[in-house]
């Protein structure tokens, strides 16, 4: 949408999620809406999504790293959060690395995205109440919905491991350079140079039976160190994913419709997806339905 389109619904009192260039962002007026920046169409379009008309209330709220672990706590008895993170932020990190500590965060439905440069030096992330704009806090869309309606956050993930060595790293983090192959230390980025893996091929764990990628942000040869989009944990093994077949990718189920969508299938790309915990090379979507 054009930004004076989307100011008049923001003026109507709509509640908003919305995505695009810095400038845009922070040009729009005060009301009920969060936003974070993210690749969008270059003719000077926002990419907007209405929040249900069903919704009784949304709360939006900002959350600095330690706060973040509250968020599961303020999510509203029947309705969903959306999120929007800094990407590489304090909140990004406490977020991806603790989210296996965030009380309740598994009780209501919880997606969004993680923010990415565009029309700026680094991610940011929109208070529009406040009308604050941040790279180093964390911003929320807290909707009720009345007991009729169900939300569901919904995960499509086209990867899945694929047969090669079994990956273990030390410590949890944003990068690495050396991982366990059979308890023997490897350099990650020799270990890929010499397998003929290239970055567009994600890591790929089961977190509690669901597949999560870890996509490559960056291979730095000379370093011998491989930068990551979301962390990698200790505590998990990962394998690479198995390649795509051509034009393979994730898409909405047929007849679908949904009420928040991220991803690039959804047109909203960033530094990550979120369904709970951080994804990436995903396609995360939030439905709401009638109950029963």
């Amino acid at each position: 949408m054009r930004p004076d389109a989307v100011a008049a619904r923001i003026a109507a009192g709509r509640p908003l999620v919305i995505a695009g260039d810095e400038a845009l962002l922070a040009g729009l007026p005060r009301g009920r809406w969060i936003g974070g920046t993210a690749p969008a169409p270059d003719d000077g379009r926002l990419l907007v999504t209405e929040l249900s008309e069903a919704a009784t209330t949304v709360a939006i709220r900002s959350y600095d790293e330690t706060a973040l672990t509250g968020i599961g706590a303020a999510a509203p008895e029947n309705g969903f959060t959306i999120l929007v993170i800094p990407g590489f932020s304090p909140p990004h990190a406490a977020y991806a690395e603790g989210v296996f500590q965030v009380e309740g965060l598994f009780n209501r439905p919880l997606v969004g995205w993680i923010a990415a440069e565009h029309g700026s030096a680094t991610p940011k992330v929109v208070d529009g109440v406040t009308g604050a704009v941040s790279d180093r806090l964390a911003v929320a869309a807290h909707v009720s919905l009345p007991p009729r309606l169900t939300p569901r956050a919904h995960v499509v993930n086209p990867y899945r491991p694929g047969d090669g060595d079994e990956l273990a790293f030390g410590a949890s983090g944003f990068s690495a350079r050396h991982c366990r192959i059979a308890g023997e230390p490897v350099n990650l980025a020799a270990h890929m140079r010499e397998r003929g893996i290239g970055p567009d091929r994600p890591l790929v764990a089961d977190c509690f039976g669901t597949p999560v990628n870890v996509a490559i942000r960056a291979v730095d040869e000379a370093a011998g160190e491989v930068r990551f989009c979301a962390p990698v944990f200790a505590h998990l093994r990962y394998r690479f994913a198995a390649p795509l077949p051509p034009g393979a990718g994730p898409a909405l189920p047929a007849g679908v419709h949904p009420a928040f969508a991220s991803g690039p299938a959804a047109g909203l790309p960033g530094y990550g997806e979120i369904a709970y915990v951080v994804h990436t090379r995903t396609l995360v979507y939030l439905t709401v339905d009638e109950a029963g």
